[in-house]
């Protein structure tokens, strides 16, 4: 946030009218300042770094360049410019992927003035912001991206798995498969891969996580 203690807003739709409304909105609270507005992401990327807004308020669907392809640039060249994505979808995909570019928030429309301001300042302080309906929708997707995960794991990793959740070392699971440690080795690797995840210690945790371990990979 800038030294004098307000919250710098670029304002990003291919609307007119929305472009005001918004505009209206956040000149209507003290700590609050519109430093510009843009139509499309491209005009949005020299705004940015004219201005070095504090919070850039980015529709999704815009001509020229949409918001997701202006949010990536935002963040890879300004990472202090927080991007709040305030669009019309609430598409599932959509939502994950918005977040993935870099979004800090994600609201509708149809939010109401209040929604909306507390958007702006909470991702002015660092914090994420998104509206009830959209963590919903997030929490579908990745629950849809996790089962996918799982459905991808042979039979052999399945059991692997559940055996690292219930705290055994290789060796242990080993003994049990009637299999080598390496090939052991070779299995964890390739669930971590298929499973996205970064160690042993995140596998652990997400077979832990699982409601029943003998059956939710099935």
């Amino acid at each position: 946030m800038s030294s004098e203690q307000h919250i710098r807003v670029l304002i990003v739709d291919d609307h007119p009218l929305m472009r005001e409304a918004l505009a209206g909105l956040v000149e209507t609270e003290a700590d609050m300042r519109v430093v510009g507005q843009a139509e499309n992401g491209q005009a949005a990327l020299r705004q940015v770094e004219q201005e070095q807004p504090d919070v850039v308020l980015m529709d999704l669907y815009m001509p020229v360049m949409d918001g997701i392809k202006a949010t990536q640039q935002i963040r890879a060249l300004y990472p202090g410019t927080r991007v709040l994505i305030l669009t019309s979808s609430n598409e599932d995909e959509k939502v994950a992927v918005a977040l993935r570019s870099g979004a800090d928030g994600y609201l509708l429309k149809d939010s109401d003035r209040v929604e909306v301001l507390a958007g702006i300042r909470d991702v002015a302080r660092g914090k994420k912001h998104l509206s009830p309906e959209v963590a919903r929708k997030l929490a579908n997707a990745m629950q849809m991206e996790n089962l996918n995960n799982q459905s991808s794991l042979t039979s052999r990793e399945v059991e692997i798995t559940e055996r690292v959740g219930q705290g055994l070392n290789n060796r242990q699971i080993a003994e049990e498969l009637y299999i080598t440690e390496s090939t052991v080795r070779v299995h964890i690797f390739n669930i971590l891969e298929k499973l996205k995840l970064h160690d042993r210690r995140e596998l652990l945790e997400y077979a832990q996580k699982q409601p029943d371990s003998r059956n939710s990979f099935r």
